[in-house]
């Protein structure tokens, strides 16, 4: 859902330039964009974004998917969670959640429903604190458990230079990054990494080598300006991959 102004045409002009289907693109007359402030420095990045009010309906006549990607919205998405549990259990789809600030406000109690047909649910290190009420400094072993417990069968915590780790609920794999790779500005890489890894499940391919994806779709955006300039395409990706055969993730025992 866009608003009607300079910002979103210019959002629906990149979906267009991107070969991305604008079917479901809303743009609703009067209503503004959201917009973020973003202040870098030496990589690590603080985001303060505003997010203007929408009037969230679930999609009439949509298409039979094998997958749904629930992410980042404003106040008020909570409306959609009803329909969008019956589509996901009418399609049989796979959910991937990345939750957004609303999502985690709103607590992981009033998503219970959603969380219970959660495929692979994918967190930082803090929000994965918050939305499960852990202390700072919970090991990711305890993290991962608590949020296996609120459904999702498959569990993703990154952690900035300390690299990502996933659960399958019996092994705990981690994946580090690579201290070569420039880091120029953080923006998206999160969402980089957790797009990555998503498209990899659904491919078919295991949890350690959708880490791999992740990782280095989100090392490529930190090299840049911005959360798109350095998004790898799938050839670009796989070459990547080709080239760091070593850069594999293994099984996590504990925190040290």
């Amino acid at each position: 859902m866009l608003a009607h102004d300079d910002i979103a045409e210019r959002q629906r002009k990149h979906f267009e330039d991107e070969n991305i289907d604008t079917t479901f693109v809303i743009q609703v007359p009067g209503a503004q964009s959201h917009r973020s402030t973003v202040v870098s420095v030496g990589g690590e990045r603080t985001i303060l974004v505003y997010h203007a009010p929408r009037t969230y309906d679930f999609p009439k006549d949509l298409a039979p998917s094998k997958w749904v990607y629930l992410t980042s919205m404003a106040k008020g998405f909570e409306s959609l969670l009803p329909d969008l549990a019956g589509y996901i259990k009418q399609m049989d789809a796979k959910l991937a959640f990345q939750p957004g600030t609303y999502q985690l406000r709103l607590g992981a109690e009033k998503t219970a429903d959603i969380l219970r047909q959660t495929e692979v649910i994918l967190l930082n290190v803090q929000e994965a604190e918050t939305y499960t009420r852990q202390a700072e400094g919970t090991s990711i072993a305890i993290l991962c458990s608590s949020l296996h417990k609120l459904g999702p069968r498959i569990v993703v915590v990154t952690d900035s230079t300390k690299g990502s780790y996933a659960s399958d609920g019996t092994t705990i794999w981690h994946l580090g990054t690579r201290p070569e790779i420039p880091r120029v500005e953080a923006t998206g890489a999160g969402d980089a990494f957790s797009s990555a890894f998503v498209v990899a499940l659904y491919e078919g391919q295991p949890i350690p080598e959708a880490m791999r994806w992740g990782t280095m779709n989100a090392e490529s955006v930190i090299q840049k300006i911005g959360p798109q300039a350095g998004i790898l395409t799938k050839t670009q990706l796989r070459d990547e991959l080709a080239r760091c055969p070593d850069f594999v993730a293994i099984p996590y025992l504990e925190d040290k």
